[in-house]
């Protein structure tokens, strides 16, 4: 096939130096075949963790693109690796040229110059992807349009095995086996107790399930049982020989031949990454151990793909026996985690024909033929009919980045939500997630957790018009409340509100291209026994006082929702009549008598954890709850960021892309005009107090000379009365006196 891209592709991959990393060596091996399979012609230059800044910035200036491959480095984790990153794309930015990388781990954590240097750097990047639903979200923090953000699985998920060539491993592996990978941090002193905790355990285990124990290092000399992880599997052998129990350490081993291993385990427990990423690519049982916040963000997201984040705890917790005790659970539940395992590969499968096309033609370069194979574990191709492989492995229509966030809403369900106004969702949160949450909006109302974003309404039982205000808090704590709002800006409940299968409606519903931000995020509970009746009414109109309608919720069952403890209730396709009123909100009991028919109102049931996707025209209504136990959900309504309140002229909280918060011109103009008016209105009642105070002044003077008028007048009537007086007692006529001389 001739190339239609560039002629010089410089590849930044964390490869190279006295060690071997499996999980980066397979992540590049991937990306190379990609574009060596669409442009073999093309010139690649790969650069490891040893090159400088001189070196990248060489390299990029005679290229005509750039890939950075995926990989966990843009976390101050690894500062070096993370700067040796931003040199790459602030050069590859000043040159102008095409930059998209692989699946990466941003965060958690970045030091505030690596953040502010990302926020420039990733402006130039033109596909962006992320390996977990937090790394997402990070980048879209970071100011990355929504439609260059790809979330996407580990670039190696697709790697296929070969057997290796190592005798006395092939020996070991010849019966069911668990696949056991530990980083070197546990050959240190310090982790002494907990590894004769975990080798005690994983000792019972193999008793228990009949399975022999093959540690599979992952970073090391290549072909040689040395490095770090195998010092771990060293100290793990020599405590478990004290049990009587054998391990068979593998050396270090290509890309491969390590995939064979953990595609072919029945079971895999490790500390670090790719062993979980081969596992669950062949839908095999997984137990993932993480130390802190990012190894945490990794190993859940490796297995967020397939439905199994739930089998990843913390090594403090499988430290005092929680490994033994989550894989027996796990152990039971294998046939269906496993089958939930597979059944999520041919969509993975479909997204990543589609990624690799998309990635393919930001650089520039032809797409492979659309009928070329998808790489597959072949322990997933095992047991499937040649028909069913051969689906698998067709190529699903282009679509935008924006839009594949997660893809997990087909078609078929689009088409369901547009007749219906309403879809399940299905799954979005684990046990214990749900555990977090539900604790979280408890000791809101409780009063143990203080946040002053947050208002909250006490349950009554009452009708739905006498309900007392929302308060900030309550004068006691108390668990009989209805809401709790203002959850947008909690950090718990922050995680949920971007999860990507929300994100994935957001933007079928609103656009790929649009920022989406909160309206409102509330727990809203009807505690058991009681509960407010809810009316039929339609969310949306004049009531909200926003300058579009928004048009989609998100509601999530944080207890089982039924129709015994007042489930929500609603009106099959009734938000295709639109808003019944203007105004919005409670249906009159006219409307409700001709568009509520009980044939047509549907309960929605829902089970703890899963999700629905509600139409903010649905007519829908809810009960009481006379159920001895709470009925807790979390309700989001999602927003084009660009609305506006009516009332304030102020945006929404953005969660997913940014918006301009310029006003536009004629707002500009009522601004200006709003606030010369204010001005003249400030000096016209200055004015208007200088005046009456002069007024008062005047009056003050008036009253003094009246007084004093008085006074004169007094004083004439007293004078005239004593000459009226005088001249009446006179006894005789006036002699007049001569003129002196």
């Amino acid at each position: 096939m001739a190339s239609l891209g560039p002629q010089s592709l410089v590849v930044l991959a964390d490869v190279g130096g006295d060690e071997f990393h499996v999980g980066d060596e397979a992540m590049l091996d991937a990306n190379l075949a990609l574009i060596r399979g669409a442009a073999p012609e093309t010139k690649v230059t790969v650069l490891g963790r040893s090159a400088d800044n001189d070196a990248i910035r060489s390299a990029v200036g005679g290229a005509d693109g750039v890939l950075l491959s995926g990989g966990g480095n843009l976390s101050d984790t690894w500062p070096w690796l993370v700067g040796q990153r931003l040199t790459l794309l602030e050069e590859a930015l000043r040159r102008a040229l095409p930059v998209v990388t692989g699946g990466q781990t941003i965060g958690p954590a970045l030091s505030d110059p690596q953040r502010a240097r990302l926020i420039a750097a990733l402006a130039g990047v033109t596909m962006l992807g992320t390996r977990e639903a937090d790394s997402r979200a990070l980048a879209l923090e970071l100011g990355v349009s929504p439609d260059r953000v790809d979330y996407q699985v580990d670039d190696a998920f697709g790697q296929r095995g070969t057997p290796p060539t190592d005798g006395p491993l092939l020996a070991a592996v010849d019966a069911p086996y668990i696949a056991v990978t530990l980083d070197g941090s546990y050959a240190s002193q310090a982790a002494a107790l907990g590894l004769r905790s975990l080798a005690g355990q994983l000792a019972a285990l193999a008793a228990e399930l009949r399975l022999g124990l093959v540690f599979v290092p992952h970073l090391g000399q290549l072909g040689e049982r040395a490095g770090d992880d195998v010092g771990a599997g060293r100290r793990l052998e020599q405590l478990l020989r004290l049990t009587g129990t054998a391990i068979h350490i593998a050396p270090v081993l290509p890309v491969s031949e390590a995939a064979w291993l953990s595609h072919r385990a029945a079971l895999t427990i490790s500390s670090r990454y790719h062993p979980l990423v081969f596992a669950s690519a062949a839908a095999q049982p997984c137990i993932a151990l993480h130390r802190d916040a990012y190894t945490r963000a990794k190993l859940r997201g490796a297995l967020a793909h397939v439905g199994a984040e739930e089998w990843c705890l913390p090594t403090a917790h499988a430290e005092a026996g929680g490994l033994l005790a989550h894989t027996r659970e796990l152990w039971k539940a294998k046939d269906e985690t496993c089958a939930r395992m597979h059944d999520a590969r041919p969509a993975i499968d479909s997204r990543e024909a589609v990624r690799q096309a998309a990635l393919l033609a930001r650089l520039g370069i032809a797409s492979p033929a659309p009928d070329r194979p998808i790489a597959r574990p072949e322990r997933m191709l095992r047991g499937m009919s040649s028909d069913a492989t051969a689906g698998d492995q067709r190529t699903a229509a282009p679509i935008s980045v924006r839009a594949e966030i997660a893809n997990s809403i087909t078609p078929e369900q689009w088409d369901q939500f547009a007749r219906d106004g309403f879809l399940h969702l299905g799954p979005v949160l684990s046990s214990e997630q749900i555990a977090q949450l539900t604790q979280r909006a408890d000791d809101l109302a409780m009063g143990l957790v203080q946040n002053d974003h947050v208002q909250m309404q006490l349950d009554t039982g009452g009708a739905y018009d006498e309900l007392p205000e929302a308060v900030q808090a309550f004068a006691s704590g108390t668990r009989m409340y209805r809401k709790i709002q203002g959850l947008e800006m909690d950090d718990l409940f922050i995680s949920l509100i971007r999860h990507p299968r929300f994100f994935e409606a957001c933007a079928r519903i609103y656009g790929p291209h649009v920022p989406v931000s909160i309206f409102r995020a509330m727990v809203m509970n009807k505690p058991a026994g009681q509960g407010t009746y809810l009316p039929w009414h339609q969310d949306g109109g004049d009531v909200w006082a926003l300058d579009r309608e928004p048009l989609m919720t998100i509601w999530i069952a944080l207890d089982p929702a039924t129709t015994a403890n007042g489930c929500m209730e609603a009106v099959r396709g009734s938000h295709q009549l639109g808003l019944l009123s203007a105004h919005g909100s409670t249906v009159s009991d006219e409307d409700a008598a001709v568009h509520c028919p009980e044939e047509m109102v549907v309960p929605l049931e829902v089970a703890a954890g899963h999700a629905v996707l509600l139409h903010n025209w649905l007519i829908h209504r809810s009960g009481i709850n006379s159920s001895p136990i709470p009925r807790r959900a979390v309700t989001v309504c999602y927003l084009d960021g660009r609305t506006r309140s009516i009332q304030t002229g102020d945006h929404f909280p953005v969660v997913a892309g940014s918006v301009d918060a310029t006003s536009q011109p004629y707002v500009a103009y009522l601004e200006t005009e709003v606030a010369a008016l204010r001005e003249a209105a400030s000096t016209s009642e200055e004015y208007a107090l200088s005046l009456a105070a002069a007024l008062e002044a005047t009056r003050a003077s008036h009253a003094e000379a009246a007084e004093y008028a008085r006074s004169l007048e007094a004083e004439r009537e007293r004078l005239t009365a004593e000459l009226a007086e005088a001249t009446a007692t006179s006894s005789g006529p006036v002699r007049r006196r001569p003129f002196a001389r």
